[in-house]
């Protein structure tokens, strides 16, 4: 019987161009308006605020008229499209200006 010897190569993602990763862990931060995804989570929300998510929750929670954040139900998963955060953001600013 002959002995198969198999060898196995991992590639290091550090040394793959344009690939950035966070060494203390494998996450995104989402910082600017390019960074976010068209269609927003609790957690893309409150990294790129500097809000917890709890509180993005209170705004989900909050009728629009009050302040809420527009948002819509994928189950039992909040959404927010990225059009409505950005004008979400235009309209609290231009309260704050206004008054």
């Amino acid at each position: 019987m002959e002995l198969v010897q198999l060898r196995f190569f991992v590639l290091n993602p550090k040394k793959l161009p344009g690939v950035e990763t966070n060494t203390m862990a494998n996450t995104h931060k989402y910082t600017t308006w390019e960074s976010l995804p068209d269609t927003l989570t609790a957690q893309h929300i409150s990294q790129f605020l500097g809000i917890s998510r709890r509180r993005v929750y209170e705004l989900f929670q909050a009728h629009i008229e009050h302040g809420g954040i527009p948002n819509f139900e994928i189950g039992t998963s909040k959404r927010v499209e990225k059009s409505d955060f950005k004008n979400w953001i235009t309209q609290k600013k231009e309260e704050k200006y206004n008054r």
